[in-house]
């Protein structure tokens, strides 16, 4: 083997090293093992205040929790648990939708009837990912989905 071939080779070595090192080969989406039954999170969403008991309190509208815990590297699903009778589009954000591998379309909440959005996988640890409300997000109608550290 001639210094030319051995530089070849060995760049080739180093290369696929660092490859697989990082993760690269495998950056698909992640797979979600249909022998597992998803853990379904409950998210409940709506109005808190006292506007619509008739007080003086300005309505607010939360998302209780705030930030809501999930399984890394395990299959879930959550169920928004709507408080009231409004219609309620909840958008997703890129990270999430590059994360899970799947397309998130707008999940629509109306009359009251609790909605799912489709099983997911996280594998990355101690990561935010945000979803709200296009009606409410100005008045509190967001929260985060976060992964434990």
């Amino acid at each position: 083997m001639d210094r030319r071939e051995f530089i070849i080779l060995a760049s080739a070595t180093a290369g696929l090293a660092l490859l697989s090192a990082c993760g690269a080969a495998d950056s698909g989406p992640p797979t979600i093992d249909p022998n597992v039954e998803p853990e379904v999170i409950e998210w409940s969403i709506g109005p808190k205040g006292g506007l619509n008991e008739g007080s003086a309190f300005i309505t607010q509208y939360s998302w209780e929790p705030k930030r809501l815990k999930v399984p890394v590297g395990r299959p879930f699903k959550i169920r928004f648990v709507p408080r009231d009778e409004l219609f309620h589009p909840l958008a997703f954000g890129t990270s999430l939708k590059n994360e899970v591998g799947i397309d998130l379309p707008t999940l629509e909440i109306r009359d009251g009837i609790p909605a799912e959005t489709p099983v997911m996988v996280i594998n990355t640890r101690n990561k935010a990912f945000d979803i709200f409300c296009r009606e409410h997000r100005g008045i509190n109608g967001f929260g985060s989905i976060v992964t434990p550290a």
